[in-house]
């Protein structure tokens, strides 16, 4: 509207100019009033400049939802510096049409609206982001439902960084090898071949630890676990996947972690003929295998 009252004023103004050019200077009236009509000409068709002040939405955002039982799943994108375009990265939680995702970014408000395609239906996500903290929040839903979850997280302009030096983001894997003394809860049933390896990825998110299973490709696993940080450089984690499980202390110190299995069941057979193999004292350690999943 502001536009529309500024270029009313220029060509009535113009008007009283060319009326006043062609009354006092008759020889010279055409071409004033040819430079005259050009300037407002240019002046009211010109698109308004962009903002200079607003967000920069771009980056690599780690955010999480909740889907019950305490279990959270990630949902995580890259968007480039133009803030044009958008990729999922792994791990994924759901199964994807394509990892490219539609953005309408509105950096003089900090929001951020993505469209992922996924095959259970598109997944809508309304985000806002703080600047000065890079924290995220907002709602993601299912396209065609009004209601939706929150959803947060953290928006991270390189390597997601770590608040406690001692922990250093990565993925690692949890061995419970099958040499040790297991005890089966069914008599007659064998533990010979009981074992448990569980790949996870340790990241913070803030000064949140954030500890995830991960499938040997690296995506989400459609499992859960109970993160508790007992002291600095220190966590409590009970892993739970497949009717399995294990209670495990974890003790960082870079590159290395010491571990503390406190209890370990591993469910053995098949449908219809189960039984838990379970570790008498039971022996674990955990191996890092590779950084952070990678950033843009």
């Amino acid at each position: 509207m502001g536009g529309v009252r500024r270029c009313r004023l220029r060509e009535a103004r113009l008007a009283r100019v060319t009326i006043f050019t062609a009354t006092a200077r008759p020889d010279r009236a055409h071409s004033h009033v040819r430079w005259l009509l050009l300037l407002t000409l240019l002046g009211c068709s010109s698109k308004p400049a962009p903002a200079k002040h607003g967000c920069d939405l771009s980056g690599h955002y780690r955010l999480r939802y909740e889907v019950g039982v305490g279990q959270k799943l990630w949902f995580r994108f890259d968007v480039d510096k133009a803030m044009r375009s958008g990729t999922m990265v792994k791990p994924l939680s759901l199964a994807l049409e394509t990892p490219t995702v539609s953005l309408d970014p509105d950096p003089a408000s900090c929001k951020l609206a993505v469209i992922a395609k996924a095959k259970s239906g598109d997944l809508l996500a309304s985000l806002t982001l703080d600047p000065k903290t890079n924290a995220v929040t907002g709602t993601l839903r299912i396209s065609g439902r009004r209601s939706g979850v929150p959803i947060s997280g953290v928006r991270n302009l390189g390597a997601p960084p770590s608040p406690q030096a001692c922990v250093k983001p990565g993925i690692y894997e949890l061995v419970v090898p099958a040499e040790q003394t297991w005890i089966a809860d069914t008599k007659d049933r064998s533990c010979e071949t009981a074992e448990l390896r569980v790949p996870f990825l340790v990241e913070f998110i803030g000064d949140k630890l954030v500890i995830d299973q991960l499938e040997d490709d690296g995506d989400a696993a459609w499992a859960a676990e109970d993160v508790y940080s007992v002291a600095p450089c220190q966590a409590e984690v009970r892993f739970r996947r497949w009717e399995s499980w294990a209670y495990i202390r974890l003790g960082f110190a870079g590159d290395t972690v010491s571990t503390d299995a406190l209890s370990v069941e591993v469910r053995m057979g098949e449908a219809g003929d189960r039984w838990r193999c379970v570790a008498k004292e039971p022996m674990a350690w955990v191996e890092r295998k590779g950084d952070s999943i990678a950033t843009r």
